[in-house]
């Protein structure tokens, strides 16, 4: 037998939930600006995601950083900080060439 529908009172009652937690939670996002382009879009997608009807996105730090290698670096130091975030976002695009760069990134990050 399959679960009974959720009915529109509980689907308020859980968005306002949702939006309660999310209103005090903090995100930071972290981008490369290496195939920025990419990123960019991929950043467009993750702020879309993070924002709910009716929401701001106050809660949410964009911060850029030069390549896909400072990606982790970047993580850990917002980790430990003082007023660290409740989630860490690490966005970034690595593209296979014709040399061994990605190969040699990708171990990497």
């Amino acid at each position: 037998m399959g679960q009974a529908p959720v009915t529109s009172a509980q689907r308020a009652i859980i968005s306002t939930r949702e939006r309660r937690v999310f209103a005090r939670t903090r995100v930071l996002i972290l981008a490369s600006r290496f195939n920025e382009p990419i990123t960019r879009a991929l950043v467009r997608a993750a702020m879309d995601g993070l924002h709910y009807p009716g929401g701001s996105s106050a809660g949410v730090q964009l911060v850029w950083v030069p390549g896909a290698v400072e990606l982790p670096v970047g993580a850990a130091r917002y980790a430990k900080a003082r007023r660290r975030p409740d989630a860490i976002i690490a966005l970034g695009a690595l593209i296979r060439g014709h040399t061994a760069q990605y190969d040699v990134l990708a171990h990497a990050v």
